[in-house]
C-alpha cells in the first residue's frame, strides 16, 4: 500500500519505472501494487476517500489510548490494529468482566453504522462476533465505535506467509470458512473484502483453532447497497473490476483464491494473465501441486468461473469438501433399513455389499529404459512376492503382479480398475542418472484417480538390491498392512557397534558424539540395515537439544533420507521420523509415524510417550493424560514414563501431581540425578526450598548435571542471594550451553547483581538460542516467550510485545508460557498486561510469582492482591 500511494504521486511516465524498481524483481508484488494503482486511476478519484490519503497511517489520531476508561466501563488495554479508516484495541468490559475488542473509526471518518447494521444481523461461530454500537464524547466531538469478540490468534495470511497448508488442516478451514460465509448470506450479508487478512486463525479452549472471518468494514446488504467501492485487487471478481456490482458470487470468488492459497501457497492465476486487464486465467490446484486430492479442484474451479451466475454458492462448496464414499450417503442408510426390516435373512448379502471391499493391487509394469528392462522386471516381481506376504487383521490384500497386468493389456490405473477390477495400482519408473538409478513410485487409489502414497530415492551400483524392500516397506505404511518381517534386521557384525551407539544415546546428550561414531561404525559394517541411519538421525537430534544449532536438524534429515531409503516401514526409523517431526512443530506429521508405530507394536512405549506428548501440544490435555496412563499400565516399573508423566503435570502448573509423578521416578530407579533434578525443579515450585536444595545437592552427589546447578541457582534466586545463584547458573551454562533458560537465569541474578555488560551478554546469548529453536520450529510456544522476556530486558519493547502475544495465543495453558510472558510484561512495566496474564495460569503460578524476586514491587499492588485471593478461592 505504501508503494501504491508513492506510485500515485510520482508523475504518471515515471510510474512504471518506479514499480519496477522499487519492487526489486518481485514479480508478484508488481503485479498486486500495478493493480492497486490501476484500480485508483480508473476510479478518477471518485473514491470516497481517495488512496493516497490512507497510505500515511502514522499521521493519523488514534481515537484512545491506552489505560484510558471508556464511558466508565471500557478499560483501554492497547491497539492491536488498524487500517486506513479504523482502529481496533484490546479493552477490558467491568460490566461483562471479559476481554472484548472495540473497533473504531479513526477522528474524520464515518463508517461504522453499515458496519453495523449487517454484522449484528449475523450470529454464528466463524464469524467475529459484534456485539452493540457505543458513542463516546472525545475532544473532537463524538464518536461511535462497535465492542465485539475479542479473538487472539494471527491472521490466515500470517499463516500462509510461512507456507501452505497441509491437507488435513486445509480442509478444516476450508470448511468453517465455507460455513461461515453461507451463514453472512443466508442472513443477507456480504463480505465484499474477503482475504487472509481478514481471517483470523483464533485458538478455542482446548487450543483446537478456528477459522475467524472478520472486518466486514466494507458490508453491504444483497442489493449491493453501499457507499463504498473496495476490495482488495487479486481477491475481486471480474465483475467487480467492470462496474463495481458485488454479489455473493463475488464474495465465493474471493472464497476459491484464498482456498487455492491454502491448499497450494499460490494464486490460482496464470501470471502471464495478471494485470492485462481480462479476467485471468484459472489455473487448476492439481497443476500448481503435485498429487493434489481431486476434491480441491472439484470445491475451487467453480467459485472462480468469470461469470458469476456460473458460480456455486458457499453452500455448494461446502458440500464437495462434504462428501461422503458411497457407503456413507443418507440414501444408502434407508436402503438398508428397507432391506433389514425385509427379512433377517437377507443381512449377510447385504453385508457383503455395503462393507469396504479388501484390497485389491495391481503391481504395473515398469517403466524404465532397455538398458534397465531386466532390473526392472526383477524388481516389480520381487516386491509383488514380498506384499502378498503381508495382511492386515481385518481384511486380506490381493496382488496382481505385472506379468498379469502385461497379460490382460493394463498399463494404467484407469485400465486396472477397468480390466482387473482393482482398487489400487502401483507404478514405478527407473531413470539411469550416472552410475546411479532413481527410483520413483506412486501407488494410487484408482476409483478417485487419487495417490495415497509415493516414495523416490536415489540408489547406487552397491545398494540396488534394497529397492524391492524400500518398495514394500512404503506399500505396506500406506496401506496399514503388516510390517515386513525383516523390517529392523541387522547384519550380526553390525550389533555390536549398533547396540553401543543406543547404549550411549541412553546415557545422557554428552555422549551423542560417541552415539555418532558407533552407529557409523554400524552402517560401515552393514549398509543394508535401516536401523543405524535411525540411530544416526537420534544422535543429531540429540546434539541440536543440546545446542539449538540448526545444522543438526539438516543433518538428521540427510540421515533420515538414508533410512527411509531402505525401509520407511521400520520401527526405528519412524520413531526417528517422529522425533524429527515434534522438534520441528509438527505436531500431525509426528502422530502419523507415531500412530505407525502404535499400529504395528501397540505396546510401543516410545511412540505411547511422543503420542501423548503430540497430544498436549495440539490442545488435547486430557487424552495426553490417557495416553500417559497407558504407557504406566503397560510398565509400571519404567522410570521414564512417571518423568514424561511429571513434566506434563509440571508444563500445566499441578506442582502436586508432578511431584507425585518424580517421586515415583525416584523409588523406582534412586541413582538417576536427573530424577532428582526434576523433583528439585517442582518442590522450588511449590515453595518448599529446604525439600528442594536437598534433592538438588543429592542429585550433584550422583553427579555433576548442569539441570541441579540451575535449580539450585533458582533456590539461591528465590532467597536472594544472587551472587550463589550466579555461580551455579554459570555451571549450567558451561556444562550445556545452548539451554536458553540457564543464559536467562544467569542473566537476570547478574542484573541484580548490577553487573549490566554481563547481564546484557546473557540476555543476548539466550536471545538467539531462542531465535535458533524457533527457526526449527516456529510453533514452539515456551521459545517465543523466552524471546520475548529477553528482548524485553534488551530494549526491544515492540518486539517484546509482538512475541508474548503470539506465544500466549500458541499455547495459552501452557505454565512456562504463561510465566515468560507475565515477567516479560512486568519488564515493561505494563501492569494490567502483567494482572491479565498471570489471571491465565493457575493459582500456583500465581503463588509462585509472588515470590519471585524481580516481582517484590507489583507483589504490593492492590490488584495483586485481589487477584491472589480470587486465585486462592478457586476463582
Amino acid at each position: 500500500m505504501r508503494l501504491a500511494g508513492d506510485a500515485l504521486r510520482a508523475p504518471i511516465a515515471e510510474r512504471e519505472t518506479f514499480l519496477k524498481a522499487a519492487c526489486s524483481n518481485d514479480q508478484d508484488l508488481y503485479t498486486e501494487v500495478s493493480e492497486i494503482v490501476e484500480w485508483e486511476e480508473r476510479m478518477g478519484g471518485f473514491m470516497r476517500d481517495p488512496l493516497v490519503d490512507l497510505i500515511d497511517l502514522e499521521r493519523l489520531d488514534r481515537p484512545f489510548k491506552p489505560g484510558e476508561i471508556v464511558l466508565d466501563r471500557f478499560e483501554i488495554i492497547r491497539e492491536v490494529g488498524a487500517g486506513g479508516m479504523g482502529v481496533v484495541y484490546e479493552a477490558y468490559d467491568r460490566k461483562r468482566e471479559q476481554r472484548i475488542a472495540i473497533k473504531c473509526a479513526k477522528l474524520g471518518y464515518e463508517r461504522l453504522s453499515p458496519e453495523l447494521k449487517n454484522a449484528l444481523q449475523v450470529r454464528h461461530p466463524n464469524i467475529c462476533l459484534v456485539n452493540e454500537i457505543h458513542t463516546a464524547q472525545t475532544d473532537l466531538g463524538e464518536l461511535d465505535f462497535l465492542t465485539m469478540e475479542f479473538l487472539d490468534g494471527e491472521t490466515l495470511l500470517e499463516r500462509l506467509s510461512r507456507g501452505k497448508l497441509e491437507n488435513d488442516e486445509a480442509l478444516k478451514f476450508a470448511r468453517q470458512l465455507c460455513t461461515g460465509l453461507a451463514e453472512a448470506h443466508r442472513s443477507g450479508v456480504l463480505h465484499r473484502d474477503l482475504k487472509p487478512a481478514n481471517v483470523i486463525l483464533s485458538p478455542g479452549k482446548n487450543k483446537e483453532l478456528r477459522a475467524v472471518i472478520t472486518d466486514f468494514g466494507l458490508a453491504a446488504d444483497q442489493d449491493g447497497n453501499t457507499d463504498l467501492i473496495g476490495g482488495t485487487p487479486s481477491y475481486m471478481a471480474p465483475e467487480l473490476k467492470q462496474n463495481g456490482q458485488s454479489s455473493t458470487a463475488s464474495d465465493v470468488y474471493a472464497l476459491g483464491v484464498i482456498l487455492c492459497e491454502m491448499i497450494t501457497g499460490q494464486k490460482p492465476f496464470s501470471k502471464t494473465d495478471a494485470g492485462n486487464g481480462d479476467a485471468p486465467t484459472a489455473v487448476a490446484p492439481s497443476k500448481l501441486i503435485k498429487h493434489l486430492p481431486a476434491v480441491w479442484d472439484d470445491a475451487i474451479l467453480p467459485t472462480l468461473a468469470t461469470r458469476p451466475e456460473k458460480r456455486p454458492s458457499a453452500e455448494q462448496v461446502l458440500a464437495v469438501f462434504d462428501r461422503k464414499s458411497l457407503y456413507r450417503q443418507p440414501w444408502v442408510a434407508i436402503t438398508v433399513l428397507a432391506v433389514i426390516t425385509a427379512g433377517v435373512a437377507l443381512w449377510s448379502p447385504v453385508v457383503a455389499f455395503f462393507k469396504p471391499a479388501d484390497t485389491r493391487l495391481v503391481i504395473l509394469p515398469v517403466h524404465a529404459p532397455p538398458e534397465l528392462a531386466q532390473l526392472s522386471s526383477g524388481i516389480a516381481s520381487d516386491v509383488a512376492e514380498r506384499v502378498k506376504r503381508l495382511q492386515r487383521k481385518s481384511a486380506t490384500i490381493s496382488v496382481i503382479p505385472p506379468s498379469d497386468a502385461i497379460a490382460n493389456n493394463v498399463t494404467t490405473p484407469e485400465q486396472a480398475a477397468k480390466n482387473l477390477h482393482a482398487t489400487h495400482a502401483l507404478q514405478i519408473n527407473l531413470v539411469q542418472q550416472g552410475t546411479d538409478i532413481l527410483v520413483e513410485q506412486d501407488l494410487i487409489e484408482v476409483a478417485h484417480q487419487t495417490q495415497v502414497g509415493n516414495f523416490s530415492d536415489r540408489y547406487s551400483q552397491q545398494t540396488v538390491g534394497d529397492i524391492p524392500s524400500a518398495l514394500t516397506g512404503a506399500i505396506s505404511s500406506t496401506l496399514h498392512l503388516a510390517r515386513p518381517a525383516n523390517s529392523d534386521a541387522i547384519a550380526p557384525s553390525a550389533t555390536v557397534a549398533y547396540d553401543q551407539g543406543l547404549s550411549y544415546l541412553a546415557r545422557d546428550y554428552y555422549s551423542a558424539d560417541e552415539a555418532i561414531q558407533s552407529f557409523q561404525q554400524a552402517a560401515e559394517q552393514d549398509p543394508h540395515s535401516p536401523l543405524p541411519w535411525a540411530g544416526l538421525v537420534q544422535a543429531q537430534l540429540a546434539k541440536f537439544e543440546s545446542t539449538q544449532d540448526i545444522k543438526w536438524l539438516e543433518q538428521a534429515h540427510q540421515y533420515l533420507q538414508k533410512a527411509e531409503a531402505l525401509n520407511r516401514d521400520s520401527v526405528q526409523v519412524l520413531l526417528a521420523a517422529g522425533r524429527l517431526s515434534l522438534l520441528e512443530g509438527k505436531y500431525l506429521v509426528a502422530m502419523d509415524y507415531y500412530s505407525r508405530v502404535q499400529e504395528t507394536e501397540p505396546r510401543n512405549i516410545e511412540a505411547l510417550l511422543q503420542i501423548a506428548y503430540a497430544l498436549d501440544t495440539e490442545g488435547k490435555p486430557e487424552e495426553a493424560i490417557k495416553s500417559y496412563r497407558q504407557v504406566i499400565e503397560l510398565d509400571p516399573r519404567l522410570y521414564s514414563s512417571y518423568e514424561y508423566f511429571g513434566s506434563f503435570y509440571f508444563d500445566h502448573g499441578r506442582y502436586q501431581e508432578a511431584e507425585n509423578q518424580y517421586k515415583k521416578a525416584l523409588e523406582i530407579a534412586p541413582g538417576r540425578p536427573d530424577a532428582y533434578a526434576n523433583l528439585g525443579g517442582v518442590l522450588l515450585a511449590e515453595q518448599k526450598f529446604r525439600e528442594a536444595v536437598e534433592a538438588l545437592q543429592a542429585s550433584l552427589k550422583i553427579k555433576e548435571n548442569p539441570q541441579s546447578f540451575n535449580n539450585l541457582g533458582a533456590a539461591y534466586a528465590f532467597l536472594k542471594q544472587d551472587d550463589l545463584a550466579a555461580q551455579n547458573y554459570r555451571r549450567a551454562t558451561t556444562l550445556q550451553p545452548g539451554m536458553t533458560l540457564y543464559w536467562i537465569n544467569l542473566g537476570d541474578s547478574e542484573r541484580r547483581l548490577g553487573h549490566s555488560e554481563e547481564a546484557k551478554s546473557s540476555y543476548e546469548k539466550a536471545r538467539d538460542l531462542a531465535r535458533m529453536k524457533l527457526q526449527a520450529n516456529p510453533q514452539h510456544a515456551q521459545a517465543l516467550a523466552s524471546l520475548a522476556y529477553c528482548r524485553a530486558r534488551l530494549g526491544d519493547r515492540s518486539g517484546a510485545q509482538d512475541d508474548a502475544v503470539r506465544a500466549l495465543r500458541l499455547w495459552p495453558e501452557d505454565n512456562q508460557v504463561i510465566r515468560y510472558a507475565a515477567l516479560t510484561y512486568s519488564a515493561l512495566g505494563e501492569w494490567e498486561n502483567v494482572l491479565h496474564t498471570i489471571d491465565l495460569g493457575t493459582p500456583k503460578l500465581a503463588e509462585e510469582l509472588n515470590v519471585h524476586p524481580d516481582m517484590a514491587e507489583f507483589s504490593k499492588d492492590l490488584r495483586f492482591i485481589q487477584l491472589m485471593d480470587k486465585k486462592r478461592k478457586g476463582g
